[in-house]
């Protein structure tokens, strides 16, 4: 994964420090929303560990998901 991390970022990346079988990383951005949109293109691979806002962001986008598929699928409904 960290080699994905590192190809499709548009942030600066540091500090990689390998931890519980994956990457550490620090990343610079001028955006929360978008680092937890980009985050989220990993799934459950990734984590959101500081600053409680991007960690926050990221739930709130989690759950959101969680909820449309929640949802029963009304094909060719408008």
């Amino acid at each position: 994964m960290h080699e994905r991390a590192r190809a499709e970022s548009y942030a600066t990346l540091s500090e990689e420090k390998r931890r519980d079988g994956g990457a550490e990383f620090s990343l610079f951005t001028y955006s929360i929303e978008w680092l937890a949109r980009w985050l989220m293109g990993y799934g459950a691979d990734a984590e959101a560990l500081e600053p409680p806002e991007l960690r926050e962001r990221v739930a709130q986008l989690a759950q959101a998901t969680l909820q449309r598929y929640e949802q029963p699928v009304r094909v060719g409904e408008v």
